[in-house]
């Protein structure tokens, strides 16, 4: 590949990344869900009702 296909190539990757991975609805939906929804099937059984003890407590 020379240095322009190269440098087409990572303008074309770039407006891509603009137009399809940085809208609202694909950080929301796609990355901040779905750890969202495994995090409490991964903890949900282990988990006790136990108050969490504060830091910040005089």
């Amino acid at each position: 590949m020379s240095r322009a296909q190269i440098v087409r190539a990572w303008y074309i990757t770039l407006k891509d990344i603009r137009t399809y991975y940085l809208k609202p609805p694909l950080i929301s939906w796609g990355i901040l869900l779905p750890p969202s929804l495994s995090l409490p099937c991964t903890f949900g059984p282990r988990a006790t009702s136990a108050p969490l003890p504060l830091a910040l407590s005089a």
